[in-house]
């Protein structure tokens, strides 16, 4: 508006000063003469139309100078709401930048938000695939914990399975089987009937003296064929319980019937783990392997050829004596008449050997039977036929061992860790073994050699009983040394 009224204003002094210059007589206020001329008139017309013109302006200068209070008073107007309009706009910008500030700073949590999310999701897969493999690991793991439950709850009732039986009831079982050896072997050597009045030294087969020996040792051996028996048959009825004691032996440290007692390997390996291992452990280990071998090689043609070879045994000892009969008859009247006995000593042996191997676990029980030659230990052994008299020194003849007649009973426990090498082993003597000494020949004046008979010896028959009997060299040669107080085999 004020460009408008001073371009108005412009205008009007221009045409003033036209006016002023051109027509003197506007501004007397009359009019001029007139004369003839056409210029003049033209310029007159002119005049009057400037006038009417300059009037006209005048007018809306008059009108404009009204209108311009009013365009002052709204130009201040809207100056004043141009300045609040600027001063909100300012208010504005700032509220913009802040809201800028604020978004942008909303943006970067934003964008931190989703990177988060991002990271979550992966996080969440991977916690998915950490707890799929967690439930499979679990899985497996509660199929394993099922599994070792079960096998827990077997090792338990393996393990925590008490002593069906006591030492008082296997030293019951040793006592029977003794008390029967020797009622067995004093009947035996009582009804003997030696058909020979005049008692004559024979020659033996080798096999048959080697089988004697090995059962009954070669002192035994040269008391039963150089000594007559017809008065006092003592050195038989020693020898026959040296025998059983032997084979009944055997049969009790045995544990598949084929092999010797130091070669056979199941053995072997109880040994071992017996020196080794916790005796939980072994002692359970040899209880269940006893009873799983008993299963296998107790048959009943196997009991039956234990029995047939014990009465073969005896056959071959009461042959040595010299009774005048072949060994075939020998071996069939025996069985005939003492066929029952043997038959309840062997199946007293077993039942004997289960509870020792299978029924006890607490501890290793062991039968004791002392080898021909050791030297006499009255700590660890008895004196079967002592006569009350003072004994000579250990290293004289009369101390040394002629043959067991009564299995004893030992108790072996071991204790230690096993971690920094062999178990100890503590060994009780629950029963000792009763033993014939060598100077039992001198004592009762059965040493009496004739060598006459020597000269006239004559060879004796060899009985073979094929498939009846087991060679004694495969029963009797791994015998341990059970008289050894430490246990050491």
């Amino acid at each position: 508006m004020p460009l408008i009224l001073q371009a108005f204003k412009w205008v009007v002094s221009i045409t003033w000063r036209i006016l002023t210059q051109s027509s003197p007589r506007l501004l007397l206020g009359r009019p001029l003469p007139v004369h003839g001329d056409p210029a003049l008139l033209v310029a007159e017309g002119r005049i009057a139309d400037l006038e009417r013109d300059f009037r006209g302006a005048q007018a809306s200068m008059d009108v404009l100078k009204k209108n311009e209070g009013k365009l002052s008073a709204s130009l201040a107007e809207c100056s004043r709401r141009l300045q609040d309009a600027e001063a909100e706009l300012q208010q504005w910008q700032e509220g913009y930048r802040e809201k800028d500030a604020e978004n942008r700073k909303l943006h970067g949590q934003l964008r931190r938000a989703l990177d988060d999310q991002k990271q979550a999701q992966q996080t969440t897969k991977e916690d998915k695939r950490t707890l799929t493999a967690l439930r499979t690991q679990l899985n497996d793991t509660d199929t394993l914990l099922k599994a070792r439950t079960l096998e827990l709850k077997d090792a338990q009732q393996v393990f925590s399975k008490p002593d069906t039986l006591s030492d008082a009831d296997i030293l019951r079982l040793v006592g029977n089987l003794n008390s029967q050896i020797f009622q067995t072997a004093a009947q035996i050597a009582d009804s003997l009937i030696f058909k020979n009045q005049k008692f004559a030294l024979v020659e033996i087969d080798a096999e048959i003296d080697a089988m004697v020996k090995r059962t009954v040792g070669e002192e035994m051996l040269g008391l039963l064929t150089t000594v007559n028996h017809e008065g006092d048959p003592i050195c038989i009825q020693i020898a026959l319980q040296t025998c059983m004691v032997a084979f009944t032996g055997y049969i009790i440290e045995t544990w598949n019937f084929l092999q010797r007692v130091d070669d056979d390997p199941f053995g072997v390996v109880y040994t071992n783990i017996a020196r080794y291992e916790n005796q939980s452990v072994s002692r359970r280990w040899r209880a269940l392997t006893r009873s799983h071998l008993s299963q296998v090689y107790l048959q009943e043609k196997n009991v039956t050829a234990l029995k047939e070879s014990l009465a073969q045994f005896i056959a071959n000892v009461l042959f040595t004596c010299g009774l005048g009969e072949s060994l075939r008859n020998i071996y069939d009247t025996f069985v005939d008449k003492y066929g029952e006995k043997i038959s309840g000593i062997v199946t007293l042996t077993l039942e004997l050997r289960r509870s020792m191997g299978e029924e006890m676990v607490s501890c290793d029980l062991e039968t004791v039977v002392a080898e021909g030659g050791e030297i006499y230990d009255a700590e660890v052994m008895d004196d079967a036929y002592s006569t009350g008299g003072a004994r000579t020194e250990p290293n004289s003849a009369a101390a040394h061992i002629l043959c067991t007649t009564e299995h004893g009973l030992r108790r072996v426990e071991r204790y230690g860790d096993g971690i920094n090498g062999e178990l100890k082993s503590q060994v009780t003597m629950l029963l000792k073994p009763k033993v014939a000494l060598e100077s039992l020949a001198e004592e009762l004046e059965l040493w009496r050699m004739d060598t006459e008979r020597r000269e006239g010896s004559v060879a004796r028959e060899v009985m073979d009983v094929s498939g009846i009997h087991l060679d004694l060299c495969v029963w009797t040669e791994g015998l341990r040394k059970q008289a050894d107080p430490t246990g050491d085999s």
